[in-house]
């Protein structure tokens, strides 16, 4: 249940992942690819789904402490489903909404190699997870080319477009 603590594993094994930057808008993209190994004995691998939760649940705490204000969204589905449930349930078992843990379903399209999303999906992506961004309790401001500059909105404010 240990989270990996390097930034990039295969061009160097050395450096730490740093939390200094503080994220507004977090977007979680694990168990959409080869999650069918979790469970694959044939492989050494024998987590149940019960510790892949777990886990997952381990990844959302570390997060939360990381990125206190940040708003972390868990996508799923672009490439398997054999975890959506798992993923769902840590993040309604971490507070959901109320607790600024999400989780959003987006399409399968093996259109692209290897049965991976396609250019044309993967711009469809971009479009929901913007929209779904935009109808949280937060609006993005950009000036320029600078960084996103987020203010949280009151409950009057959640119509404003």
């Amino acid at each position: 249940n240990e989270v990996y603590p390097l930034a990039r594993y295969y061009s160097d094994k050395n450096t730490a992942y740093s939390f200094d930057r503080q994220a507004d808008v977090i977007l979680v993209c694990l168990g959409t690819n080869d999650i069918w190994l979790y469970d694959d004995a044939n492989r050494g691998y024998s987590l149940t789904a019960a510790d892949l939760k777990t886990s997952f649940k381990g990844m959302l705490t570390l997060l939360r402490e990381k990125n206190s204000d940040a708003k972390i969204v868990w996508l799923y589905g672009m490439l398997t489903s054999e975890a959506n449930d798992i993923i769902t349930s840590a993040v309604s078992e971490m507070g959901g909404a109320d607790k600024g843990y999400y989780s959003l379903s987006l399409p399968y399209d093996g259109s692209g190699g290897s049965y991976h999303p396609g250019l044309s999906v993967q711009t469809t992506y971009a479009d929901t997870i913007t929209k779904f961004i935009k109808k949280r309790p937060y609006r993005i401001f950009v000036f320029g080319n600078r960084k996103f500059q987020v203010r949280k909105l009151n409950q009057n404010d959640w119509n404003f477009r």
